[in-house]
């Protein structure tokens, strides 16, 4: 899992509800050990370009990965009032 946000992924949705109160680690959607349980790995980092006929990502910092399946979830930016 490639993730630009230097903390896990997180629920936006309760996050909402709760705001301000809490720390970040009572809204991740999946703790440390579940992903280390289940072999995913987590990459704070973006992605610069995908190349789909090798299969094949870049990321900003340079670094190539190889992938066998691709799911892009690239998420929004919040407009503020």
């Amino acid at each position: 899992m490639i993730n630009a946000e230097d903390v896990l992924p997180y629920d936006r949705t309760l996050l909402s509800k709760k705001l301000p109160i809490g720390l970040h680690d009572n809204f991740v959607l999946r703790d440390k050990e579940f992903l280390k349980d289940a072999d995913i790995k987590v990459i704070n980092d973006s992605v610069w370009s995908v190349d789909t006929d090798k299969k094949k990502i870049e990321l900003i910092n340079g670094r190539p990965l190889k992938y066998d399946k691709l799911l892009l979830a690239s998420g929004s930016i919040v407009k503020k009032p």
